[in-house]
């Protein structure tokens, strides 16, 4: 279970980090 919790924490913070970049191919393909 802590692996997993560590994995979506990280994720988490990458998904919040690349939706505040400018217009790029990675925030388009999160949308």
């Amino acid at each position: 279970m802590d692996v997993l919790f560590d994995w979506l924490y990280k994720w988490t913070l990458i998904i919040n980090f690349v939706q505040h970049l400018p217009s790029s191919p990675l925030t388009l393909r999160f949308k």
